[in-house]
C-alpha cells in the first residue's frame, strides 16, 4: 500500500508539472499513459472513460496495416510547353486522353490520339426565335402593317394633326 501512495504522489507532482509547462490537464495526462490517481487508489469514477482527454475528431485512430490498396498505373501525359505530369490510375479506371496541366494549357496522353473537339453549340438569336414562331411571309405582311401605320403618322403631322405620343421604353 506505502508503494501506491509514493506512486500517487510522484504521478501527481508529474501531472502538476504538465499543467504548468504544458498547460495539458491532470486527467489528459493520466489518460494519455493509461490510468488515473483514482483507479490506483482503488475508485472508479464517471469521468475515467477509455476517450477522456482523446481529442475526439481531431486524430483518426484507423492505421494503414492490413489494407490492401487497389492496384495502381502510372499514366504520362505530355504537355505542349514541355512539362510531363504522372498522375496514378487504378486499372479498372478508364484513362482520360487529356489532362489540364499545371500552367494551364492541355496535357495529352503520351501515345494517344488527339480526342475530337466537342461541336459547338449553336446560339440561338432573336431572329431565330422569331423564325420559330412566323414565317417570312407573315413577318412581311407585319412589316408593310408597321411601315404604313408610321407613313399615315407623319403625314397626319405634316397636315397639322397631332400625332399621339408614344411612352418611352425601359
Amino acid at each position: 500500500m506505502r508503494h501506491n501512495s509514493r506512486m500517487v504522489a510522484l504521478l501527481t507532482k508529474v501531472s502538476l508539472e504538465c499543467v504548468k509547462w504544458r498547460s495539458v490537464g491532470k486527467n489528459n495526462f493520466h489518460t494519455s499513459i493509461g490510468f488515473s490517481i483514482s483507479q490506483m487508489k482503488g475508485g472508479h469514477d464517471m469521468s475515467d472513460g477509455a476517450l477522456r482527454g482523446s481529442r475526439l475528431g481531431a486524430t483518426s485512430y484507423e492505421t494503414d496495416t492490413h489494407v490492401e490498396l487497389a492496384p495502381r498505373q502510372p499514366v504520362s501525359y505530355d504537355c505542349p510547353n514541355g512539362h510531363v505530369t504522372v498522375m496514378p490510375f487504378s486499372l479498372e479506371a478508364e484513362i482520360p486522353l487529356v489532362w489540364e496541366c499545371r500552367c494551364g494549357s492541355e496535357a495529352l496522353l503520351r501515345d494517344g490520339d488527339r480526342p475530337e473537339p466537342k461541336a459547338a453549340k449553336h446560339v440561338r438569336t432573336h431572329w431565330d426565335m422569331l423564325l420559330e414562331r412566323r414565317n417570312t411571309d407573315e413577318l412581311e405582311v407585319l412589316l408593310q402593317e408597321r411601315l404604313e401605320l408610321l407613313r399615315t403618322d407623319q403625314a397626319g403631322e405634316s397636315a397639322g394633326r397631332v400625332a399621339p405620343k408614344r411612352r418611352k421604353s425601359a
